[in-house]
């Protein structure tokens, strides 16, 4: 599961968020389920060292990309991603140094020069 943040999101904060979320909502496996996973992983060429819920950051041109990988059932991802946004999303709603990253457009002028809109053309709002 991946979230986009901003670049000036406290991405630490994000990640631990993210961490907590995971180690709490995600399918917990016994011993015995465990050695039987890490059998057929070893079979389909899948290797990690643990099954606990790992989040993992990335750098994308929009922001920061955190994906959070956890175990859940064969058919509940769905349902188990809702979870992980529906506990998520009223936490980082309450973090006022986390936001969402999205496709944006920036335009910057050089010192001296008339802002111009989409087209080239001089805009209004740099006149005095």
């Amino acid at each position: 599961m991946k979230v986009a943040i901003t670049f000036e999101s406290n991405w630490q904060k994000a990640k631990v968020v993210l961490q907590d979320i995971g180690n709490r909502n995600c399918v917990h496996l016994s011993e015995v389920a465990e050695q039987s996973v890490r059998r057929e992983s070893q079979r389909h060429l899948i290797f990690y060292r643990d099954f606990k819920p790992w989040v993992f950051t990335k750098v994308q041109e929009n922001g920061g990309q955190l994906t959070i990988r956890y175990l859940c059932g064969l058919s509940g991802r769905r349902e188990s991603e809702e979870k992980i946004w529906e506990v998520g999303l009223p936490q980082f709603q309450a973090s006022s140094d986390i936001r969402f990253a999205y496709p944006t457009t920036r335009f910057y002028q050089e010192s001296g020069q008339q802002p111009q809109d989409e087209q080239g053309n001089e805009s209004l709002r740099g006149r005095s």
